[in-house]
């Protein structure tokens, strides 16, 4: 009789805890994911894991999803890219195209880090705000903000909503895997209800970006597609990060 009072008591407890991990709230939460490679949309839509090539050129979206978990109107979000993650694989670089020139010069770069009001998923569709982007520091940030007090509410059904995009280029002699991630701070990553306070706690999900070795007829193709580019719009570093060093060291 004992036997069968505790079997029963641990399987209510395991009942228990399985019902409260599907019942829990979910956290608001910014994510980086990919959505085009060398100008091609991914097919399956935006993902947080890709493979890439050395010489790849990437569009990148920042997400935003569940930000009610106690019934919260949204009035403004803020998220800041981490440029340590710029670096994080094994050799190489990925960075938006024109980061370094930009920064030497302290000029900004809108045309790589932008919003895109019109985009189908941008977080407030058909609302009047103030869409800001941050190329001055270190970190690329977006901010949008409303007008008036009226602000979406999330249903928490992990719906994800779109606030910036932002063009990265893989170096020539980028290896490994790579975790890009936005900064996971109060101070960096914002969400903000009407009454000015910020939503707490978030969580940050970063992209995790493996980059393959290139054969040589891959790297040519890099080589001729890069060619094409406008002066002034790619940010190679010179010898082994260009994709002509890359080219002679591939293998065929």
């Amino acid at each position: 009789m004992q036997i069968m009072s505790r079997t029963i008591l641990v399987a209510s407890l395991v009942t228990s805890v399985m019902c409260g991990s599907t019942n829990a709230t979910p956290v608001p939460t910014f994510s980086l994911e990919a959505a085009a490679i060398n100008d091609v949309p991914l097919p399956q839509g935006t993902a947080t894991s890709i493979e890439v090539l050395p010489g790849d050129r990437l569009m990148l979206e920042v997400y935003i999803r569940d930000w009610s978990p106690n019934g919260q109107k949204l009035i403004a979000c803020q998220a800041q890219i981490n440029p340590a993650s710029f670096s994080s694989g094994k050799k190489g670089f990925i960075e938006p195209f024109g980061y370094n020139a930009a920064r030497l010069a302290g000029t900004d770069n809108p045309t790589q880090c932008f919003i895109d009001q019109k985009h189908p998923k941008y977080i407030f569709q058909d609302k009047v705000t103030i869409p800001v982007t941050d190329t001055r520091s270190e970190g690329y940030r977006w901010l949008s903000a409303l007008i008036n007090m009226q602000g979406p509410q999330s249903k928490q059904d992990g719906a994800k909503y779109y606030m910036g995009s932002i063009h990265m280029l893989v170096s020539g002699n980028a290896q490994g895997q790579f975790a890009l991630s936005l900064i996971d701070s109060k101070d960096s990553c914002q969400i903000l209800e009407t009454s000015g306070a910020q939503i707490m706690p978030f969580h940050v999900e970063s992209l995790q970006v493996s980059v393959r070795k290139a054969s040589r007829v891959q790297a040519m193709r890099r080589l001729i597609d890069l060619s094409n580019q406008p002066v002034g719009s790619l940010d190679l570093l010179p010898g082994e990060g260009s994709v002509t060093n890359l080219l002679a060291r591939s293998s065929p």
